[in-house]
């Protein structure tokens, strides 16, 4: 059995992990100017032998950043997904955010590649998403997964 975290657990520094899913939320926080979405992972659940029962979000959105924050971290994720470290995740339809980097992982000092972005939809709407790629030293495939998540979920929101 392996010691240490589960891989692909999340990404962090030190004693601070963070998973996919968090890492997502605050991508979707970015896209909805600095208000957190209420999640729905889930549109249904039932207990053994009962019935389908709805799931609704698990809370309100909350604010967590200033929008005139959010503009500014917008207009530097642009940058890195046209022309940055994240431009991987460029080209296609639609405006990709994001942003991509490497993190040191584990006692073996192997590379892992993240990448955190969203598409706004107009109207309110966006998709986000967050990518971990483990043991790998660019960030171009987290980055290119990404933009095309960003880009398949944009579609099928539409």
């Amino acid at each position: 059995v392996a010691k240490g975290p589960p891989p692909g657990l999340g990404t962090g520094r030190g004693g601070l992990t963070v998973s996919r899913r968090r890492m997502a939320v605050v991508a979707a926080g970015y896209a909805e100017k600095g208000r957190i979405p209420p999640l729905h992972i889930v549109a249904a659940e039932r207990a053994p032998g009962g019935q389908w029962q709805p799931v609704d979000p698990d809370s309100s959105p909350r604010g967590t950043i200033s929008p005139g924050h959010v503009d500014l971290l917008s207009e530097l994720m642009q940058a890195a997904a046209d022309e940055g470290a994240a431009a991987a995740a460029g080209g296609g339809q639609g405006r990709v955010y994001g942003h991509a980097g490497l993190a040191v992982a584990g006692p073996e000092g192997t590379y892992n590649a993240w990448f955190i972005g969203f598409m706004r939809q107009g109207e309110g709407r966006a998709v986000a998403t967050a990518v971990l790629v483990e043991d790998v030293a660019s960030v171009d495939l987290a980055a290119r997964i990404g933009g095309e998540a960003l880009r398949s979920a944009a579609a099928v929101a539409r």
